[in-house]
């Protein structure tokens, strides 16, 4: 997968006509901010036949993407969230439909090479790396469009993409003195915590307030509390340092 340029990519969002309409859709329906999507090279494949307009527009093909014919099928039909790691290299790929039952909204589509590797590498947010070691901070949220909505306002976020927290997450999360986990007000939210904080030692916990499940959807509610509570979250815990 490492043919597709995330530069590439976010310039044939810009210019395309359709994804941004496309984009537009997503961006309504979740509250959200498409510039953001745009930024972090979000694409919809409406049409499995579509795909191959987009990759050509992309100098690529499905081969490229290190993907079968198979696994290539899995990107139809939905927004496509590319994983991007540290140096903003592509690690694998997240089909997003809302259309579809709730326990399939998101399907990973992985590389066939390398695959059971990159699983264990399974964090939506390493891009915002950089970030996270200047300001000595990383939040940790659910889900990848709760960790959008955080960089909507300039906030670096990162989700592990499930509960199991591996070997990866701990050495990524070791380098930030300030491990902030945001959890879903969903019920289950308390045991997420209580399982992310017996691995990762240093986190601590800042709730949601309101009657919001999630970051996303508290930040698509755009109310006082959410405000009051993304100015609060915008200065916990930065303390800017020098890596040179």
């Amino acid at each position: 997968m490492a043919h597709l340029k995330y530069k590439d990519l976010v310039k044939f969002l810009i210019e395309d006509e359709d994804q941004k309409i496309y984009l537009k859709e997503l961006a309504d329906y979740r509250k959200g901010d498409i510039r953001t999507y745009i930024k972090r090279g979000i694409f919809c494949v409406p049409a499995l036949d579509e795909l191959d307009y987009i990759l050509k527009k992309l100098d690529l093909t499905i081969e490229d993407l290190g993907l079968s014919e198979e696994t290539a099928s899995m990107l139809d039909r939905g927004f496509i969230i590319p994983v991007w790691g540290s140096r903003l290299k592509p690690l694998f790929l997240i089909n997003y439909s809302w259309l579809r039952d709730k326990s399939k909204k998101y399907i990973n589509v992985y590389p066939a090479e390398n695959r059971e590797y990159i699983k264990k590498m399974k964090l939506y947010g390493a891009h915002n790396l950089k970030q996270g070691l200047i300001e000595d901070r990383m939040f940790v949220v659910e889900g990848a469009f709760d960790v959008l909505r955080l960089e909507q306002y300039g906030i670096p976020a990162s989700c592990i993409l499930g509960t199991k927290t591996m070997p990866y997450h701990k050495h990524f999360y070791a380098r930030f003195t300030r491990v902030i986990f945001v959890s879903d007000e969903d019920g289950s939210g308390d045991a997420v915590y209580r399982q992310f904080k017996k691995d990762i030692p240093h986190a601590e916990r800042l709730r949601i307030t309101g009657r919001a499940n999630d970051v996303d959807e508290f930040g698509g509610s755009n109310t006082r509390e959410f405000q009051e509570w993304i100015e609060y979250a915008k200065t916990l815990g930065v303390k800017n340092r020098n890596l040179n």
